[in-house]
């Protein structure tokens, strides 16, 4: 995947989703964003230090793959961790050193996040990442998940 702005090296950017890369253009089905041990293995993969940010998107802010794979397990090694979900009562905004949670209320369809919280939260990251990438100068994003600051 590009790095999406500023003419950022490859290594700068990293894109990280519960299921992966095929979960952006296939359904995963099957609780890839259930599965707290590889929100962990994942951030392991790009050796994750106190010196990074993790930012986890949720719209819930419950989802498994986001707590406790990626904040909890950032919080572990001393990273910032950003936590950028709908729901001000959820876990996120408790285990994240810093909470993002736009309010956007009920979704036209019922259990859906896709609609007010997709369009919240893309708008929420867009503004953190240019933060981190003002104040860092390179950083790794994750859907789903987050992103580190290098």
């Amino acid at each position: 995947m590009p790095p999406p702005t500023f003419s950022t090296d490859k290594d700068q950017v990293i894109g990280i989703m519960a299921g992966g890369y095929g979960a952006i253009i296939d359904a995963m089905e099957g609780g890839a964003e259930d599965n707290i041990e590889a929100g962990k293995t994942d951030l392991k993969s790009v050796n994750l230090t106190k010196t990074d940010t993790v930012v986890g998107i949720t719209a819930s802010g419950n989802t498994p793959y986001v707590l406790g794979g990626a904040i909890e397990y950032a919080n572990s090694r001393g990273a910032t961790t950003i936590g950028l979900s709908c729901n001000k009562n959820s876990k996120l905004p408790k285990l994240a050193k810093i909470p993002i949670t736009p309010i956007v209320g009920p979704e036209v369809i019922t259990g859906s996040t896709r609609l007010k919280a997709g369009t919240a939260q893309k708008n929420g990251f867009k503004y953190a990442y240019h933060c981190f990438y003002d104040r860092n100068r390179k950083s790794i994003w994750k859907f789903n998940g987050g992103f580190k600051s290098i």
